[in-house]
């Protein structure tokens, strides 16, 4: 359950932050979802049933990532000064390998390497 938790904060805290709520899901948050699910626990005598636990660990660790991402906010660089989304691309790599796709899969059958039989798709004339 804590990885379901802590993903979501993972790249936006410190080590030390990470570790923190991962132990307090782990030790604190997660055991009261499964003392509400499991020995006579009020979710379990209103009729509640969880095969296996996937409820119990999805729902409240999926519930204890929202929390903490909402607490961090957004990672750093990903939107702008006027919220809209900032793609984090170097345009002329993309360019160059978009332009490598379209020599591999070009329809002439000359630069068409990936479709001639008997040729790795990386080899080059």
């Amino acid at each position: 359950m804590s990885v379901i938790a802590t993903g979501s904060i993972g790249e936006r805290v410190e080590i030390d932050r990470y570790i923190f709520f991962a132990f307090l899901t782990s030790g604190f948050i997660f055991p009261i979802g499964v003392a509400w699910c499991y020995s006579d626990g009020w979710l379990q005598n209103i009729g509640f049933i969880d095969y296996g636990g996937v409820s119990v660990v999805h729902i409240m660790g999926g519930l204890a990532g929202y929390v903490g991402t909402v607490m961090i906010g957004p990672r750093v660089g990903l939107f702008q000064a006027d919220r809209e989304l900032a793609y984090i691309l170097d345009d002329e790599k993309f360019l160059k390998q978009e332009a490598e796709m379209e020599r591999v899969f070009d329809s002439d059958e000359d630069t068409n390497i990936a479709t001639k039989k008997g040729r790795k798709m990386t080899e080059r004339k």
